[in-house]
């Protein structure tokens, strides 16, 4: 009877734990959508997982959609993936936070990624970079950035689009320019 009563207090104990470290990760994801920096820092400290994912993204993927820079910096600095991509399957997949950033024109965030190793040249499940989605919406200042952290501007998406041929179809002429301005001569 004593085993019996020891393993169901240590089932008890156990599903509590991580009741609670759901609750702090879900807590976690709201308060950085939100940008509520306090929150998220007392969360951290209470052991919220930095790279939860919610719907297939990390709370940075969250964040860098809404251009919380400050809870981008407190993340990163708790050791979130900057190169986590979205799950598998779903309308996002293979995102990543510098494709999500460059997507949302949030500059400063992208620039906190690439100094955190952000992979300036990955591909979501459409092939599309972060260059590309600066070039579909017209983000010169974050195309500009990406061009300097090394984008390779050869390559191609699903459709066979690269980030030039995409700028010159929306008719972005400066980042038509920059992109022109990156090729290497012949």
């Amino acid at each position: 009877m004593h085993t019996q009563n020891t393993i169901l207090l240590f089932a008890i104990v156990f599903s509590l734990v991580a009741c609670t470290q759901r609750v702090n990760n879900e807590g976690l994801r709201r308060a950085a959508i939100k940008g509520d920096v306090d929150t998220v820092k007392v969360l951290l400290s209470k052991g919220a997982n930095v790279n939860f994912r919610s719907r297939g993204w990390t709370i940075l993927m969250f964040v860098a959609r809404r251009g919380h820079t400050e809870v981008a910096k407190i993340l990163l600095a708790h050791s979130a993936d900057s190169n986590a991509s979205g799950a598998e399957g779903g309308q996002f997949s293979g995102a990543t936070a510098l494709t999500i950033a460059s997507e949302h024109g949030h500059v400063e965030i992208v620039k906190l990624l690439l100094a955190h190793n952000a992979n300036v040249n990955a591909k979501n499940n459409h092939g599309n970079t972060a260059l590309m989605y600066a070039a579909e919406y017209g983000h010169s200042e974050i195309a500009e950035v990406l061009l300097q952290a090394g984008a390779d501007i050869a390559q191609k998406d699903k459709d066979g689009e690269t980030a030039l041929m995409i700028a010159n179809r929306r008719g972005y002429a400066e980042i038509v320019h920059l992109i022109k301005t990156d090729l290497p001569e012949k």
